[in-house]
């Protein structure tokens, strides 16, 4: 902890995909059923603005800073769990993503 700072909470895998799918669906006006984690975020015609927002929205659900140009490189949604899941490891410790066994495949 920092300052006198409340450890910030866990987050799942499971969780962070869900909030990433839910973004989604709600930017696309489609059903969170509609979206296929193994497709790329520009295959939902997600621009470089919509990038940014949904790097800002994913920082802030993780509570890490979380690098922009993962949202570009990664092949899916769930590369970009998986990517945004070792971040958060890395960052704030092996047992910060709590479903880490969960698997986030291409």
């Amino acid at each position: 902890m920092r300052n006198n700072e409340a450890p910030l909470p866990l987050i799942s895998a499971n969780s962070l995909r869900e909030g990433i799918i839910e973004w989604i669906a709600k930017k696309e006006g489609v059903s969170t059923n509609a979206i296929d984690c193994s497709k790329s975020l520009v295959d939902y015609g997600l621009d470089s603005v919509h990038l940014l927002d949904l790097h800002f929205y994913i920082s802030d659900m993780s509570g890490s800073e979380v690098d922009p140009e993962l949202l570009w490189e990664t092949p899916s949604i769930n590369a970009l769990v998986a990517a945004v899941a070792s971040v958060i490891s890395a960052t704030r410790g092996e047992s910060a993503v709590a479903d880490r066994t969960t698997s986030v495949g291409t």
